[in-house]
């Protein structure tokens, strides 16, 4: 059975973490205090006092599962098939919403990769202000590649459509979404440096 997220964050600001080579840990250490943080993927390497940890398939979890069972984050969360925990203690698995730009469902997550889904997750957990760190949306990341890695052609091809519904989607939702990126390709959110969010 999948779990149906709770509303634990309400009106908080919520801080992701991407995979982008943006990213570094004066970033991650800059935010802390200011708000939730959910680590995306490898982000839970830099992000010790990370909130919630989000990655979207199995593979990954095998890549770093050991790792991820150590971690102290309180909420951890993967979007698989229902009943998929993969012996890590308390993980939450939700479904994934193919089709919709952001899910209305609290067991499924809409998006096409992780960082979207992280933000379909802060909306359920009741964030009302989303600050994107780590979301370039182009090749190459701040750690190594993943075994498998993202085909180039895929951001521009699909990522980035789908972000452009996402942002309608989240207007018309009310949520306040901050791209704080240094040269991200994301365009659909307005872009602030962290020193402007956290002076």
């Amino acid at each position: 059975m999948s779990w149906s997220v709770p509303v634990l964050w309400p009106g908080e600001t919520c801080f992701i973490l991407g995979g982008g080579a943006s990213l570094t840990p004066a970033a991650v250490e800059r935010i802390a205090g200011h708000g939730r943080v959910i680590a995306v993927n490898n982000a839970y390497q830099i992000a010790p006092p990370a909130d919630c940890l989000y990655f979207a398939d199995r593979q990954w979890l095998a890549w770093h599962h050991e790792a991820v069972a150590r971690h102290a984050a309180p909420l951890k969360v993967t979007r698989a098939e229902p009943g998929f925990a993969h012996g890590v203690e308390s993980l939450k698995v939700v479904e994934h919403h193919a089709t919709a730009a952001l899910s209305d469902d609290r067991t499924r997550l809409a998006g096409l990769d992780s960082g979207a889904n992280a933000i379909n997750l802060a909306v359920f957990l009741g964030a009302t202000r989303i600050v994107l760190l780590g979301f370039d949306m182009r090749p190459g990341h701040w750690h190594a590649d993943h075994p498998h890695a993202t085909p180039d052609h895929v951001y521009a091809t699909h990522y980035l459509p789908h972000y452009a519904r996402l942002a309608v989607a989240l207007t018309a939702f009310g949520i306040d979404v901050v791209n704080a990126t240094p040269g991200s390709a994301l365009t659909h959110f307005p872009h602030r440096t962290l020193g402007q969010l956290i002076p």
